[in-house]
């Protein structure tokens, strides 16, 4: 994988035991892979609930047809 882009953003001391703690309870050595992987899934979630919205709004518009 390329690794061309970088993010950066802030956080406490304790929230980076927190963020290295709970990448290293679900078998994550690294903490960015984490993060890249947990940022995609919720991305995921929310593309997932936006188009089932769709389905029903979609489900609606042409039962009123």
């Amino acid at each position: 994988m390329a690794r061309n882009h970088t993010c950066k953003f802030k956080v406490s001391n304790a929230q980076l035991e927190r963020i290295r703690q709970d990448a290293l309870a679900k078998g994550y050595v690294r903490i960015a892979p984490y993060l890249r992987d947990l940022a995609l899934e919720k991305s995921r979630v929310v593309e997932d609930q936006i188009y089932e919205t769709y389905q029903i709004v979609k489900k609606i518009s042409e039962a009123l047809k």
